[in-house]
């Protein structure tokens, strides 16, 4: 484990914003909503309560069905879980892959932490960006969470240009995006809008945020929603809904682990 149970509230915390702030205002994919507005100390600590536990779904669970990449392994910890559609891509070249490492190894540092990947292996798995869009009505208002899109995905993803995105209000695949310890990535593709069976296949999926530990939905201060949907963490369809009942914010003792810093959500 790369957190010991010791670790400092206030790391996860300082983390947990750098990842999950994003700005309300206007950019070139519309009006973007932050998802982590109001959150505070006591909405991380109790995220993280409900998800520290022992062990999570293997990865035998996950469908070989769906379209994944290999070069982001899964996270054995805490992590949420983003299902929604892509936006425009924006490829990085050398000198920006320098600055985002540069940036994000001197804001870990800051906590006393080291990050949880080498340069080498960023400069070799990451292409580019995109945005998430998880939430929102078409052509008022979206919620999105920027991630990174790995060099073994980008190919077969079918972005909207941000022409389309800004003035339209399009978007592109459904995909799964997941934020661990390696920060916020791309990591499946679950429909392909250009196929005709697209309709079909996205109404298997629920759109949203969703906690690792147990699949269930969560909002945008990481508490879970009462009445929220609850995804197939193999598959990432999703099932039936979160009643009350399930709704318990009691954790299992277990190992804490960091959720990784992501700046550039801000942009």
């Amino acid at each position: 484990m790369l957190y010991h149970l010791g670790a400092s509230l206030k790391k996860i915390v300082l983390l947990f914003v750098m990842v999950i702030i994003l700005s309300g205002c206007i950019t070139k994919e519309g009006l973007v909503i932050p998802i982590g507005d109001k959150l505070s100390k006591e909405d991380i600590a109790d995220f993280h309560r409900r998800n520290d536990v022992v062990s999570f779904p293997p990865m035998s669970l996950y469908s070989k069905d769906i379209v994944r990449t290999s070069l982001v392994s899964d996270s054995h910890d805490e992590r949420i879980i983003v299902v929604g559609n892509v936006l425009a891509l924006t490829q990085f070249d050398e000198s920006m892959l320098n600055q985002r490492y540069e940036t994000l190894l001197e804001l870990i540092t800051a906590t006393s932490e080291k990050l949880p990947f080498t340069k080498k292996w960023y400069y070799q798995t990451c292409f580019g960006e995109t945005s998430v869009k998880y939430a929102g009505i078409t052509g008022i208002y979206f919620r999105r969470i920027k991630a990174n899109v790995p060099k073994d995905l980008v190919g077969q993803v079918n972005y909207a240009s941000a022409f389309n995105v800004f003035m339209f209000g399009m978007s592109g695949d459904l995909v799964a995006a997941q934020i661990t310890d390696k920060g916020i990535w791309v990591t499946h593709v679950l429909c392909h809008e250009k196929d005709k069976d697209y309709s079909a296949c996205e109404a298997q999926y629920e759109r949203g945020l969703f906690q690792g530990v147990d699949g269930k939905e969560i909002d945008n201060r990481f508490r879970v929603k009462k009445d929220g949907s609850v995804i197939d963490l193999g598959t990432f369809k999703k099932k039936l809904p979160a009643g009350s009942s399930n709704n318990s914010n009691e954790g299992s003792k277990g190992a804490q682990l960091l959720i990784a810093a992501n700046p550039f959500s801000t942009r």
